[in-house]
């Protein structure tokens, strides 16, 4: 009987072990989702800092170049990659844009500040209904509803959909799987499918333009494919801005450094490259990626050099 009692209380001491375990365990991980959520607001403010800073700053910087506004100036990139674009380029003449996955050319566009002090471009976008609203919302571009890839791709190719839930779930229409749709579902979203046209970047160049100063370019992964099926050596673009995830950095440098670019660094989830022979934009680009502005954390930053 004694050992039996002995064996309860030792159950007792043991469960109640673990409940103040799990009371501190429930706690630290309030606190940590406090220090997120901190985190993120703080980021946020930082963000919206900059971008009126730099608005403000860019309207002066125009005014005084006696240059108009073609559109309301607004920085709209997720990371800063346009406020380092503008610190790059924006004293230089009107040149000519890409952005491929330009999505309704609003929503995070890296290319909408410069359409608005007066560039014009191509925003290529596989989503039919955002590419329509691209063409209300950049009157200044040209809009290219396709998906692009290499020399002798395929004429269509099929691009998972996602509807329903909040609106800005179309952004994922090019990299939701199969695999994501438990979490989709969860969220109130729908995956589909819709064919979509497929040619390359030099198809669609050949009628607007014979040189580019700026390739954006967001694909969810296929950036080498499309990569391929653009000129670099014909259209020589001053500054190469190219979403690099999945491992791709090596891939993605090994194919385009040999056309002469340098890295600069990689800025969030991109590789900034320049035109190894714009001596003076590699050096300024390289003095602009240690910057607050375009640095949205130390970690996000890796560096190249000449």
């Amino acid at each position: 009987m004694v050992l039996m009692l002995v064996g309860l209380l030792m159950c007792a001491v043991g469960l109640l072990a673990l409940a103040v375990q799990a009371a501190r365990l429930r706690r630290q991980l309030r606190l940590m989702q406090s220090w997120r959520r901190a985190e993120r607001r703080r980021a946020l403010e930082a963000s919206e800092h900059w971008r009126t800073l730099y608005t403000t700053r860019a309207k002066v910087q125009l005014a005084r170049a006696g240059r108009s506004v073609a559109l309301p100036m607004r920085f709209l990139s997720e990371d800063g990659e346009d406020r380092l674009l503008w610190d790059l380029l924006g004293d230089r003449a009107p040149g000519f844009y890409i952005e491929c996955g330009a999505a309704d050319g609003l929503i995070n566009s890296v290319t909408y500040v410069l359409e608005a002090a007066g560039w014009r471009g191509l925003l290529i976008e596989p989503q039919q209904a955002w590419a329509q609203r691209a063409r209300v919302n950049r009157p200044g571009s040209t809009v290219a509803h396709t998906a692009c890839s290499a020399p002798g791709g395929p004429t269509q190719v099929t691009f998972r959909t996602v509807s329903g839930g909040e609106e800005s779930a179309g952004l994922m229409a090019s990299l939701a799987s199969v695999d994501d749709q438990r979490a989709l579902d969860s969220k109130g979203f729908t995956l589909g499918s819709v064919q979509v046209p497929c040619t390359t970047m030099d198809a669609l160049l050949a009628p607007l333009t014979t040189h580019v100063d700026v390739l954006v370019l967001d694909v969810e992964g296929a950036e080498l494919d499309v990569l391929k099926g653009f000129s670099l050596n014909v259209y020589r673009p001053l500054v190469l801005v190219i979403e690099s995830i999945n491992q791709q950095d090596d891939a993605i440098r090994a194919l385009v450094e040999p056309a002469g670019y340098v890295f600069i660094a990689r800025v969030a989830r991109n590789l900034l490259l320049v035109r190894a022979d714009e001596t003076g934009l590699v050096d300024r680009a390289l003095s602009l990626v240690t910057l607050p502005a375009h640095l949205p954390g130390p970690s996000q930053a890796s560096f190249g050099g000449r």
